[in-house]
């Protein structure tokens, strides 16, 4: 990898490339062969390789655009543990393969009332299992994509700051977990995000 800082350090590129031989996976068995059971087991050995890039630009003193994206290529090499019903082609839980991220904002001056700030930030996660024995059915987090937007004013001498938040702006319906209990229960417990949400803070620094 290399991070760099260019153009007057307007710009920075972070890019970093990695390879893990990973041996003796452990995981937590939700069938193991009867759910639930929520064993930890050695199941295998799998390689993973990854991408991560992260940038920052400033075309101006007061525009600053940042970005980051990380790419993740999960693979069982070998199964060592016939009893855990986990296949080659299985993904080990939460390893989404895709994520970015892409953030702007713009400082306004006001003069001598300080400066106005809006910001909007987009992130999107890809599709993600919530158990090691996958199943798209049941415990497959399907991708979303999340956005948040911030004003904040701040005053001359820096020492105030208040901020209106919104998180979650088009109010996704999207989970964080899933508990997969359908073997054994008939259902599966998810716990969705937040929805829409808005606040206000305000901050003084002595």
């Amino acid at each position: 990898g290399f991070k760099s800082n260019l153009f007057g350090q307007r710009r920075r590129l972070n890019v970093a490339a990695f390879f893990n031989d990973y041996e003796d996976i452990q995981l937590t068995l939700s069938a193991c062969p009867t759910s639930p059971c929520a064993l930890p087991a050695n199941v295998g050995s799998a390689d993973v390789k990854g991408l991560e890039l992260e940038a920052e630009i400033h075309p101006t003193d007061a525009w600053e655009i940042d970005a980051s994206a990380s790419y993740l290529d999960f693979q069982y090499t070998e199964i060592t543990n016939d009893a855990s019903q986990i296949t080659l082609d299985m993904k080990t839980p939460y390893t989404p393969k895709s994520k970015w991220s892409l953030g702007t904002q713009y400082e306004f001056s006001l003069g001598g009332r300080g400066t106005l700030t809006p910001r909007v930030d987009v992130a999107y996660t890809g599709s993600q299992f919530s158990a090691a024995i996958n199943a798209a059915l049941w415990n497959q987090i399907e991708s979303y994509t999340v956005a948040n937007a911030r004003v904040t004013w701040r005053n001359t001498e820096g020492n105030w700051q208040a901020a209106f938040n919104v998180t979650n702006v088009t109010d996704e319906l999207y989970y964080l977990t899933l508990f997969d209990l359908h073997n054994s229960a008939s259902y599966v417990n998810g716990q969705p995000a937040l929805p829409r949400q808005y606040s206000i803070s305000l901050k003084h620094t002595f």
